[in-house]
C-alpha cells in the first residue's frame, strides 16, 4: 500500500481510521507489537496502520477488526460504540437458551414500565 502525504486525498480517511484503530488497541492495553502477533503482521505493517501513513486494505482492515473484537464499520466510522455495544448484547441474547431469554425479556418489562413510571433516575 501506497505511503499517504497530507496532499493525499485520503490521508484524512487514513488518520481517522488509523486513530480508531490505536483507541481500541490501547482500550484493549495492546501495544503494536501485540497486534501484530495476533495478525501475523510484521510490526513495520501495523506501525504504518497505526500511524496512519498508509491505507489499509479492506481484508486487511477486516482483520485488525476482528483482533481488536470490533467491526470494521468501527473502524471505518460507520458505527458508533453505542450501535456496537447494542449488537453486542443483542448476539448475547439471541445466544441464551429460551429459559434464560423469558428471564431476561421480563426484566427489561419492568425496567421499562418503571421508566415510564418516572421511578427510574
Amino acid at each position: 500500500m501506497p505511503h499517504l502525504t497530507d496532499a493525499d486525498p485520503r490521508f484524512a480517511a487514513a488518520q481517522a481510521i488509523s486513530r480508531r484503530i490505536q483507541d481500541r488497541r490501547r482500550h484493549l492495553r495492546l501495544t503494536q507489537q501485540d497486534l501484530a502477533e495476533r495478525l501475523g503482521e510484521p510490526l513495520g505493517t501495523v506501525n504504518r496502520w497505526d500511524g496512519g501513513h498508509n491505507v489499509i486494505s479492506s481484508l486487511d482492515l477486516v482483520a485488525v477488526a476482528r483482533a481488536l473484537g470490533t467491526s470494521a464499520g468501527h473502524l471505518l466510522g460507520e458505527v458508533t460504540e453505542a450501535e456496537m455495544a447494542d449488537e453486542v448484547l443483542l448476539a448475547q441474547y439471541r445466544a441464551l437458551p429460551a429459559p434464560a431469554q423469558a428471564a431476561a425479556r421480563a426484566v427489561l418489562c419492568a425496567l421499562s414500565e418503571q421508566a415510564e413510571a418516572g421511578r427510574l433516575g
